[in-house]
């Protein structure tokens, strides 16, 4: 064989392992993103379950007691489930006026005792107590928003869209100065929009808001004033959104060109802490562990800081879709199945109650025996 031709074709095959072990390295770097995460033995005990029929229901709030649900494709209904009798009861929220009010995308929020119906398409905000399940307008001028909670009985945080189309924090009072606009806190990286998409807390615990990013791993602490406290950012590597944004001629729109790199998918907080769900598995994570349950990253909101993470097991075949932390219990929804944890204090904090974990796990021993 000729010389040169022996050469070249050794050549072209170390090239095409050399470029077979990169491609991998850079795709196992990618699927576990240089991190670790910390699982500490049983953090949660699953304590109750409950089939509430549809998949349409989503969280609206909890209570010490109390669960309450709304529904996508009925908007006015809300289902409570009584978490200690583990009964429900089906209630429907009665508006005055509600054809004259428009009325097209609504979402219940429970701020207990009091609960919201909001539509930020209209924008409308109505008001009234779970005790009476009545809604009357309550704040008449405002903003159209994407996103909304409550600050206190007199106040709202909002995300809206500025005259770029980009999102940006407004604070709504039923006093003057009715609409404060707070640009600039939300960081562009690409189209400011979907770049800096994400989900809004407020903590009464702390007086606080909490927002996190969807594509980029940052949350932003701020007061209730809308000064940054801190930005914290959560333990993977995704500093730059992975988003593909396209632009629509027809009304000079954008929307997403490719699905985007979720980083944080849900969110929810409990007097210091913030719990997320992540959507990026670690180095040390079992691939399959991962792919099986719902994995939840706890951070210090007082100082941003990582503690340690546990897993959501999906149940009866659905991974859970969203979750809440109230005192000593985790609450999810899997598809039409609710799910109810109790935290154990020894990770979680003196607020809880560890008799309660201990006593659950000694019920679980003794039926298995």
């Amino acid at each position: 064989m000729n010389r040169k031709i022996l050469i070249l074709i050794i050549s072209v095959l170390i090239f095409s392992v050399a470029l077979i072990t990169l491609l991998y390295i850079l795709s196992n770097n990618q699927d576990h993103n240089n991190f670790f995460r910390e699982f500490p033995t049983e953090p949660i005990l699953l304590s109750n379950t409950f089939d509430v029929k549809y998949n349409s229901y989503y969280l609206a709030g909890v209570s010490s007691d109390y669960v309450y649900l709304g529904n996508k494709t009925a908007q006015l209904h809300l289902l409570i489930v009584n978490t200690y009798k583990m009964d429900t009861t089906h209630n429907q929220i009665y508006v005055e006026n509600l054809e004259k009010l428009g009325l097209t995308s609504v979402f219940v929020k429970v701020d207990s005792p009091y609960f919201y119906l909001v539509d930020g398409l209209r924008p409308a905000i109505l008001r009234g107590t779970l005790e009476k399940l009545k809604a009357t307008r309550y704040i008449y001028d405002s903003v159209f928003f994407n996103e909304l909670v409550p600050i206190s009985r007199t106040s709202f945080a909002l995300r809206t869209l500025n005259n770029h189309n980009e999102n940006i924090f407004v604070k709504l009072k039923i006093d003057t100065p009715y609409v404060v606009f707070f640009p600039g806190i939300l960081k562009k990286q690409i189209d400011g929009m979907f770049c800096t998409d994400g989900m809004l807390h407020h903590n009464p615990y702390l007086n606080q808001l909490t927002y996190i990013y969807y594509y980029r791993n940052q949350f932003i602490s701020l007061d209730t004033s809308f000064n940054v406290l801190y930005r914290g950012n959560t333990i993977d590597t995704t500093t730059k959104a992975k988003i593909k944004i396209a632009k629509i001629r027809s009304d000079n729109s954008i929307t997403m060109a490719a699905p985007p790199l979720i980083v944080n998918k849900k969110s929810t907080i409990f007097k210091n802490l913030l719990f997320i769900n992540s959507n990026l598995i670690a180095e040390n994570e079992n691939p399959k562990n991962f792919d099986e349950a719902s994995v939840i990253d706890i951070y210090n909101l007082i100082n941003g800081v990582y503690l340690f993470s546990f897993y959501i097991p999906k149940y009866k075949g659905y991974k859970m879709s969203s979750f809440k932390v109230y005192k000593d219990k985790l609450i999810a929804l899997h598809d039409h199945y609710l799910t109810i944890y109790q935290l154990n204090a020894d990770y979680f904090g003196q607020n809880l109650n560890l008799s309660s974990f201990n006593q659950i796990k000694a019920n679980l021993s003794h039926e298995a025996n």
